[in-house]
């Protein structure tokens, strides 16, 4: 299955829907689906992991690789397409959300006009395998 998160800007900061992916509406996201992030305005943006927590209330720490809960991050024009590692949870009571950075052309993080934890990181989330209702 594919899940798209759509990127748009306020100013200069980075709006995206949904935040966190997948919406609360049941989705899931599983072993080897893809996550395409679409920019609107088309632009060339990396995606770096930073933090994972257990969801609902662990306590972050940081990820054992810029992937994240991904095998594979494209970078293009427009779109970066990930595809999800075989070994996430896919059991909802181990639920794990992986916190995301958008990086610019230069590879200077972004700031965020909706962030996913304000507190936590400016920045956005994936929820394995589904958010928490």
């Amino acid at each position: 299955m594919n899940h798209t998160i759509v990127v748009s800007f306020v100013g200069t900061r980075v709006h995206a829907e949904p935040n966190p992916l997948p919406a609360p509406a049941g989705d899931v996201v599983s072993p080897e689906d893809t996550v395409t992030w679409q920019f609107d305005p088309p632009r060339r943006l990396d995606v770096k992991f930073q933090l994972v927590r257990d969801l609902p209330a662990g306590t972050p720490q940081p990820t054992s690789s810029p992937l994240g809960p991904c095998s594979s991050i494209v970078p293009d024009v427009g779109q970066i397409v990930a595809t999800i590692r075989k070994d996430v949870p896919t059991d909802i009571a181990q639920t794990k959300r992986f916190f995301y950075k958008l990086l610019d052309e230069n590879g200077v993080p972004l700031e965020w006009h909706n962030p996913v934890e304000v507190d936590l990181i400016n920045g956005g989330g994936i929820d394995i395998p589904r958010t928490p209702p």
